[in-house]
């Protein structure tokens, strides 16, 4: 499920499987978006859908102009998919407006606007208190030790480190000294953790598999990952990592 915010407005988008071109298709139903709709309930925020907007007219009727494959390219939007999606929120912003010219709001509804947004409706789920994204030359400050892997845009202007031969080792040193979950969520039981989040690229040839683990400082599980994708296309994938610290468990 993509989900995508529009001024304040949450935007949901088809599953994968929904838009699939050939059969079996999700069904209606068969979607992540009705539980993802309900956050926008909790923090009472509006919520559009493209799925029950488009669904009649791609599945049930299949006119032409509102087919799945018409209005997305794989299981994203292509340009006629984000123009509907354009078309959503400018109806919700004319409808509010008229609705604001008719039935203006009251003092009271602009001191509810005011009011401080609810905590996390899911326990612990807090924001990090120091997020950190490393890019291309940024990330290159994290590494200490390279064998193997050079850093590289390849002529697409988007940059990562490349090995092209078995054993090539990245050692990246990350500030682990971030809360966001664990203790940091109200229970002093868990250890402290910080969510790290590697971004890989995947292609159908040359691609190989790499093994992913922290080496000192930390507690998490190892993780292998390939880059082998089976359909003809290059994408990116990312592997979250939950990593605790035990030596600030006092």
């Amino acid at each position: 499920m993509d989900t995508n915010v529009v001024n304040n407005t949450v935007v949901q988008v088809p599953t994968e499987g929904m838009t699939r071109r050939s059969p079996p298709a999700a069904p209606f139903h068969d979607t992540m978006e009705d539980l993802e709709t309900s956050l926008a309930q909790y923090y009472d925020v509006q919520a559009l859908s493209l799925r029950t907007a488009l669904y009649r007219l791609a599945v049930l009727e299949q006119r032409d102009g509102f087919r799945w494959r018409q209005l997305f390219f794989d299981h994203h939007p292509g340009d006629a998919g984000h123009r509907m999606m354009a078309d959503l929120a400018v109806f919700l912003m004319q409808e509010t407006a008229l609705d604001l010219l008719l039935d203006p709001m009251t003092p009271e509804e602009e001191a509810e606007l005011r009011r401080p947004l609810p905590g996390p409706m899911y326990p612990g789920n807090l924001s990090p208190a120091a997020p950190m994204c490393a890019l291309g030359p940024s990330f290159a400050k994290l590494v200490v030790k390279t064998t193997g892997f050079h850093l590289t845009d390849e002529g697409r202007r988007k940059w990562g480190y490349v090995a092209t031969a078995p054993g090539a080792e990245l050692v990246v040193r990350v500030d682990t000294r971030r809360s966001g979950g664990g203790a940091a969520a109200g229970d002093p039981a868990l250890l402290p953790e910080v969510m790290l989040f590697f971004h890989y690229l995947k292609s159908y040839d040359h691609m190989g598999r790499a093994e992913i683990r922290c080496v000192s400082g930390v507690v998490v599980e190892e993780s292998e990952r390939s880059g082998e994708e089976v359909a003809q296309m290059a994408l990116s994938d990312g592997l979250l990592l939950d990593i605790f610290i035990p030596e600030a468990t006092g």
